[in-house]
């Protein structure tokens, strides 16, 4: 495109979708589990050894049951701090869960009244939320055998309500809870970002119970149409009754990975454990990936099995599918089609990072992108300011989502301003995705992108004549 005020011309790149990059952005995909008791000795060289071979995405389970009739003492708060330091230095998110049982012996384990189990919410939280920017959600309200919400004394008569309520006002708004059922979500407010772990998915027709069977179709639209904004996970199995087994033999192989491909993505799921169970799994590494829910060109290269097809497809994508020159009432803008081709939605608010820089000049100090930029010049002088977009979050870009964002203003009307350069040249347009929060750059799931410092991204370039 070329401006009556000057010749400009835009030439953008080739946006197409490249598998496997998604799989290293924080927050979806598979996690590891790692459990700890509050109060016991915590194994700090074991963990490093766990790590190693671990991605990413953590599921802390804190067990409280060594104080089933007092208040956390320091040292165990202390403990706690260290814990979640630990994870922190180490990079990517923490899912938590907090509960008084590792074993499945809940009600012997709880404390007897609710008051104690307040008051362990309020101090643990008082840690976590020094935390926030690394934990994706809280899993459950404390109580049930491994804390998912069964086998406990504290089910009825209110009791989850008050429970949710308690935790909520304890966290930090940034930390969203999940809880183990839908119905449970019945019981307490109904907020758009409540969600919904899953440990049973694929057990049983209901998914271990997690759903209504003759309610099920319902109550997944209802999720689907009620909680917009959660984030959904949890833990598959092998089917467990034998008339469900008989029914997965009889389907081909491809009409399991088809069925398995889409509840996983009705549920919206973002995580799944990486090692349960191990029955399940094994079978996604032998069967075909699945057909016909994206354009044929959506991946040039083919899966080599479901489960390197889910690792992508898990949780939130981010995608380019194209860049132009737009008009509005406020000027002249260089806007792009952002896309989320995952199954999740984001997990945290993220913002995009437009700059121009003469073409073939060394970007600026790659360990700090954004500051050196926002405020640095390129080796030729030409100015080197970051225009950022406003936030984004995940009511913007759900699941299968489009939306169109205004990257770089060109020329403002009302304010008679330009990103645009005089100097002739030309210019890469370069590009990056950051969180919000903790300014951590993110992965696109685009091919055919020169990507010119890690998570910077060159997506066309301006010719000025």
């Amino acid at each position: 495109m070329f401006f009556k005020s000057k010749p400009y011309e835009f030439i953008p790149a080739s946006f197409s979708y490249q598998k496997g990059v998604a799989r290293v952005n924080p927050g979806r995909g598979f996690y590891h589990l790692f459990p700890f008791v509050l109060g016991d000795a915590v194994d700090y060289s074991y963990l490093e050894t766990t790590l190693l071979s671990a991605p990413s995405l953590y599921l802390i389970e804190i067990s409280l049951q060594n104080y089933p009739r007092e208040k956390l003492p320091p040292e165990a708060l202390n403990s706690l701090r260290e814990i979640f330091s630990f994870f922190k230095e180490k990079g990517g998110m923490m899912i938590l869960r907090c509960c008084y049982d590792l074993t499945g012996e809940a009600a012997l384990k709880e404390p007897s009244y609710l008051e104690l189990i307040f008051e362990h919410m309020e101090q643990v939280a008082f840690v976590v939320n020094e935390y926030k920017d690394y934990i994706l959600l809280h899993q459950g309200i404390f109580i049930g055998n491994w804390g998912e919400m069964h086998g406990s004394r504290f089910l009825r008569g209110g009791q989850i309500s008050r429970l949710y309520r308690k935790l909520r006002e304890c966290l930090a708004p940034e930390i969203r809870i999940a809880l183990r059922r839908y119905s449970f979500v019945k019981e307490v407010e109904n907020s758009p970002e409540l969600s919904v772990y899953n440990d049973g998915i694929f057990g049983s027709k209901t998914d271990m119970a997690s759903f209504t069977e003759q309610t099920m179709e319902l109550e997944i639209s209802a999720m689907q149409r009620e909680l917009p904004y959660g984030i959904f996970g949890g833990e598959v199995l092998y089917p467990q009754e034998e008339k469900d087994i008989l029914l997965w033999e009889t389907m081909s192989r491809k009409e399991v990975s088809q069925y398995i491909f889409s509840h996983l993505k009705e549920l919206r799921i973002s995580y799944l454990n990486e090692e349960y169970d191990t029955k399940q799994l094994a079978l996604w590494d032998t069967l075909p990936p699945a057909e016909g829910f994206f354009s044929g060109d959506i991946s040039p290269e083919p899966y080599a099995n479901l489960r390197q097809q889910l690792e992508d497809f898990l949780g939130y994508q981010l995608m380019i599918k194209g860049a132009s020159i737009g008009k509005d009432r406020e000027g002249t803008c260089l806007s792009l089609v952002l896309s989320n081709p995952g199954f999740g939605v984001l997990p945290f608010s993220v913002e995009i990072g437009c700059t121009l820089l003469r073409k073939g000049d060394a970007l600026p100090d790659e360990n700090l992108p954004h500051e050196v930029l926002a405020d640095g010049v390129s080796a030729n002088g030409v100015s080197a300011n970051v225009f950022l977009s406003e936030s984004i979050g995940a009511e913007s870009l759900p699941s299968d989502g489009e939306l169109n964002v205004c990257v770089l203003p060109l020329i403002y009307k009302k304010e008679k301003t330009r990103y645009l350069p005089d100097i002739s040249g030309t210019y890469e347009v370069i590009l990056f995705i950051r969180r919000v929060d903790n300014k951590q750059l993110l992965k696109l799931s685009n091919g055919g992108l020169t990507e010119r410092a890690p998570g910077r991204y060159c997506i066309g370039t301006f010719k000025v004549k």
